[in-house]
């Protein structure tokens, strides 16, 4: 994965440095259901669900293996950059 940079200094090109990210995807989790009619799980929730999301561990520079640091801005990309990744994915698999 390739990350984009502003340049420190009065440069014309933005510094491009490719990472190694890893994350943890976590699927949504149903909460618990009431029973309905005698039908467990077919009545009213008792516990909300939790929505999939994905969990960012580590960021590495790939040639040094140095940890990365990065902005709310940047970290927040990456998630949506994971998520679309995976969603592509998935809806190649159906």
């Amino acid at each position: 994965m390739t990350v984009y940079r502003e340049s420190d200094e009065d440069e014309a090109d933005d510094d491009v440095v490719e990472v190694v990210v890893e994350y943890a995807y976590h699927r949504t989790l149903f909460g618990a259901r009431d029973s309905l009619s005698g039908k467990a799980g077919a009545g009213p929730p008792i516990e909300p669900d939790e929505p999939a999301h994905v969990e960012i561990q580590s960021v590495t520079m790939a040639d040094t293996g140095e940890e990365v640091e990065l902005s709310d801005d940047e970290a927040r990309e990456l998630m949506q950059r994971i998520e679309a990744a995976i969603t592509d994915d998935l809806d190649d698999h159906d």
